[in-house]
């Protein structure tokens, strides 16, 4: 994609209210969100299985990881040392600071993986190391044959969290934190009975810039010291204060309700004061609301507010998903099949990317064709944010994306990875080849 294009802002420690966050990691003026876009805005990694977006690459038929460089430039992070990566790699995350990546991967990809489960990797760009966390020594939590292990890192790459499913070792997923300072594991979904176990399998688990706070869903009911869910056994969204050592539910109902169905795929702030998720539950505002709407909660004010709505304030008349906030807390992406914007008129409610900004309460369209007179010609989803919610990243099967459209062989066959700059109106392709042309497989940010 275009040098020049993603600039990202850079705050300073001292502005963030949450500074104790620093108490934790001894330091920086790294402010970004585990999974948002760096704040050099230089580079941004996706997954793949098209085959020809390096030269001379060694295809394979897996989904691999990429690292996609500001002025042109791919390299491929999922390899081994012969060029294969003999599983699909998934879920990639880049810390704020341009220097780790995380991800899940199926395939082996180091010597010390002789197993043929799932594993979470960290990728060291500085010194070209490639670590697989799940055979370290330390974790001593057996294999995992269930995948979703969502690794999230901080902003400077100390700390990753991920949820695993142990064999034998627990009932249920649990999510553990890894301190590449200290090479310690720690479990940081913990019960307040059952002998410290939830009760529940937690799971897509996302830290703070600064590795505080953690932000994941459960459906244990042991998590909190009060009732979060009766015989249905509901998901709801939890956050862990490493600080404190305490859990808080960040997805209550109204008046302290319990939640009437499920809440999921949350979402942090870079202080860890506001959290995003999606909501199937009807009694989290004191009116009655749709299922299946996106929620922000502020941890601080203990206020949750309604976020996918038009721009009169109605809630969107479909689904929502996939929810992200911006790191500066301002700027909330999702995508929906509603038309909360006259522009939206693409057919069959194929999906949309939104951006709501809190601060102004207003939603804007992000997925707009080249011409930007409507929304692409078929469906985006699955968004990043940069941390001062000026570019957006987006999945498409659109065709109109870009000037003149999409050209390969068969567009519709195969999503593609494009960025959104919301100040210029401009688009741009990520998953492209040397050629500048889309990749000949589907590309996404986690799959």
């Amino acid at each position: 994609f275009p040098a020049g294009l993603y600039q990202m802002q850079v705050d300073a420690p001292g502005q963030l209210p949450w500074g104790t966050d620093l108490d934790l990691r001894g330091g920086g003026a790294v402010v970004q969100d585990a999974r948002l876009w760096p704040p050099a805005g230089q580079m941004a990694v996706f997954l793949s299985s098209a085959t020809d977006l390096i030269p001379g690459d060694t295809a394979d038929d897996y989904a691999d990881i990429y690292l996609a460089h500001a002025g042109g430039g791919i390299e491929k992070i999922s390899n081994t040392p012969e060029g294969q990566n003999g599983g699909d790699s998934l879920l990639p995350a880049l810390s704020a600071s341009n220097r780790f990546i995380v991800f899940e991967s199926w395939g082996q990809l180091v010597p010390e993986d002789q197993n043929d489960s799932v594993d979470v990797y960290r990728f060291d760009r500085e010194t070209g190391t490639l670590t697989c966390l799940t055979v370290d020594p330390n974790f001593n939590e057996g294999c995992s044959d269930e995948g979703d292990t969502c690794p999230s890192i901080s902003g400077d790459g100390r700390f990753t969290v991920f949820a695993w499913n142990s064999t034998g070792a627990f009932e249920d997923k649990q999510i553990f934190l890894h301190d590449a300072q200290t090479g310690e594991f720690t479990r940081v979904s913990i019960g307040l009975t059952n002998d410290g176990i939830p009760d529940g399998r937690c799971e897509f688990p996302v830290i703070s810039a600064f590795g505080r706070y953690i932000a994941f869903e459960s459906f244990a009911t042991n998590l909190v010291p009060y009732q979060v869910s009766d015989e249905h056994f509901f998901y709801n969204v939890f956050v862990y204060d490493r600080l404190t050592g305490t859990t808080v539910l960040a997805s209550p109902g109204v008046n302290s309700e319990i939640p009437d169905d499920h809440s999921f795929e949350s979402s942090i702030s870079a202080d860890g004061r506001l959290v995003v998720f999606n909501s199937n539950a009807t009694n989290l505002l004191a009116d009655p609301s749709p299922s299946g709407m996106i929620y922000v909660r502020d941890m601080v004010e203990k206020t949750t507010t309604m976020v996918s709505v038009d721009n009169e304030g109605n809630p969107a008349t479909h689904y929502c998903y996939r929810a992200m906030i911006s790191g500066n807390g301002r700027y909330v992406t999702f995508d929906t099949g509603a038309a909360l914007v006259p522009e939206d008129t693409n057919p069959y409610n194929s999906q949309d990317v939104y951006i709501r900004d809190l601060q102004e309460g207003t939603t804007t369209l992000v997925s707009w064709n080249a011409a930007g007179t409507k929304g692409g010609d078929y469906s985006s989803f699955t968004q990043v944010l940069s941390f001062d919610g000026t570019y957006a990243l987006f999945e498409s099967w659109a065709n109109d994306l870009l000037p003149g459209g999409v050209s390969s062989e068969d567009p519709s066959a195969h999503r593609q990875v494009y960025v959104r700059d919301l100040v210029n109106g401009l688009n741009a392709l990520v998953s492209h080849t040397p050629a500048n042309t889309p990749g000949n497989g589907s590309s996404g940010l986690r799959w």
